[in-house]
């Protein structure tokens, strides 16, 4: 004898109650742990998408404008002055308006108006805006047979629309180019979970010279941005060419001409800043109001509120205005 006793015929053998509970209790621990997981991870990559989006946007549009600055007051050098053809052409004011002496012009804390040739109403903490202007070919030759943005603004329209560069393009000589810069309000409905967020932000936006009639109307590029600041380095002669300082737009407009320039005409670098946000509120609770703590275009150290869920990220560059420099140090 074994001390085993032999099932009764009839009856079946099976789990118990208590078995069946605890097999399903460990189930659902598990479908819970995997859960979690998978909200964990979809949670992180929205974040890391989020901030991906945003960098990328910042850096395009912070490339874009250096790109522009840096052509600020250009005249290609083949091309000879009409009035004195032994002479080499060179940047000209030819709408006869304040914006276009030289080839930078701002305002601050408000848009250009292209209609008016000058700035807007200004409203604290909006955003700056940028004036930017420069002489193109009205041929390839000097840029690429290829090359089919030749005598586009930034919103690919032809710049012999502009009545003031149609006598130009008749002649055959470079043609007037001024893109202006601000930033627009742009909303959208965001799905944050089940729940549709009204999310509000800026976008750089442009407003080219290629049409008949000037307008106000600015094109939205980048968006996501929280600020837009321009600062300006001016020289006054004093160390050859050499900036001490930057300005605000409104200051470098209340100064002195020196050897037959203004304020304008003497800016020699631009600072540019741009604050981005990310489009998406997807930062998580878990990294606090200190870990997402973020400088803006002002210097100052900003912590987000407790419901304010968006990443943030500040681009700054400062561009040589090259065209403007005579060279004598």
């Amino acid at each position: 004898m074994n001390g085993r006793h032999p099932t009764p015929p009839g009856l079946q053998c099976g789990t118990t109650i208590v078995e069946i509970m605890v097999t399903l209790a460990i189930g659902l621990f598990i479908t819970l742990a995997v859960a979690v997981a998978y909200v964990a991870s979809r949670t992180t990559a929205t974040a890391v998408d989020s901030q991906s989006r945003m960098n990328e946007a910042g850096k395009q549009a912070l490339d874009f404008l250096a790109r522009e600055v840096q052509m600020a007051g250009f005249y290609p050098a083949s091309v000879t002055d009409p009035v004195q053809p032994s002479l080499r052409g060179r940047y000209s004011n030819i709408k006869g308006q304040p914006a276009y002496q030289g080839g930078i012009f701002g305002c601050d804390n408000a848009p250009f108006l292209p209609s008016a040739g000058g700035c807007g109403a200004v409203v604290a903490g909006a955003p700056d805006s940028l004036v930017v202007n420069y002489f193109v070919p009205t041929s390839p030759r000097d840029v690429g047979v290829a090359n089919a943005s030749v005598g586009r603004d930034c919103l690919n329209q032809p710049l012999a629309t502009d009545p003031d560069n149609a006598a130009r393009a008749a002649a055959g000589l470079p043609l007037l180019l001024s893109n202006r810069f601000t930033a627009t309000a742009s909303g959208y409905d965001s799905a944050v979970g089940a729940v549709n967020v009204r999310v509000d932000t800026l976008a750089l936006a442009c407003n080219g010279n290629g049409v008949a009639l000037p307008t106000d109307n600015y094109a939205q590029l980048y968006e996501g941005v929280a600020q837009l600041v321009f600062r300006y380095a001016v020289h006054d002669f004093s160390s050859g060419e050499t900036p001490q300082r930057f300005f605000t737009a409104t200051e470098v407009s209340a100064m002195p001409v020196m050897q037959e320039r203004n304020g304008w005409q003497r800016v020699s670098g631009v600072s540019i800043c741009v604050l981005m946000r990310s489009l998406v509120p997807s930062r998580t609770a878990s990294q606090g109001a200190g870990g997402a703590t973020y400088t803006d275009c002002s210097g100052n150290a900003v912590s987000p509120g407790a419901n304010d869920r968006f990443f943030y990220q500040r681009f700054a560059r400062v561009v040589a205005v090259r065209n403007q420099l005579t060279g004598l140090q």
